[in-house]
């Protein structure tokens, strides 16, 4: 799971490392990650929504 309260970082080793080893990956909607994430390697969550 990765979590930045940040919306605006680029981008994330944490998120990056992650994926290459394999791990589904829960984020944050960040810049990388929207660019990353396909539904089968991972999710997205909307910032401040604990409804989702």
């Amino acid at each position: 799971m990765f979590t930045s309260k940040e919306p605006f970082q680029i981008v994330s080793g944490t998120l990056s490392y992650a994926i290459g080893s394999g791990c589904i990956v829960v984020s944050m909607p960040i810049p990388d990650a929207i660019k990353s994430l396909k539904e089968e390697v991972g999710y997205l969550f909307d910032f401040a929504n604990s409804t989702q």
